[in-house]
């Protein structure tokens, strides 16, 4: 299976309606914030943005948390919804199996509220 452009989010504004109306949970090496979305084609029913700002680290690290996410959202079975994943630094930390044991974890919260839910002992990150 591909992950072409249908599968991303790619405008700011996308970004934006998601990080402003969707709700959040921090979840240690990454924030996941979910927004539900209108029926797609059958080839993308949900998109992902991934952010990895330079605080993660030069543009190696940063690239390979984001294709890691990528990889992950591309195998899981995610609910029709629009999603941003923002890549923390101590990602470096967790292999890719743990990574995506949290993803998977994060996406079955049922009670995620608009506000900051945090589920781990990491870091008190504050975006």
């Amino acid at each position: 299976m591909r992950f072409g452009r249908r599968c991303r989010l790619r405008r700011a504004a996308d970004f934006k309606k998601v990080r402003r109306s969707g709700r959040r949970i921090d979840y240690g090496p990454f924030i996941l914030e979910r927004l539900p979305s209108q029926l797609r084609s059958r080839d993308c029913l949900s998109r992902i943005g991934i952010i990895a700002s330079r605080r993660v680290g030069k543009a190696v690290v940063r690239n390979r948390g984001k294709r890691l996410f990528r990889e992950i959202f591309r195998q899981a079975s995610v609910p029709q919804s629009d999603m941003v994943v923002v890549v923390r630094p101590s990602f470096i930390h967790y292999s890719f199996e743990e990574l995506r044991r949290r993803f998977l974890k994060a996406l079955s919260q049922k009670a995620l509220g608009p506000k900051v839910k945090r589920l781990s002992n990491e870091s008190s990150y504050n975006p």
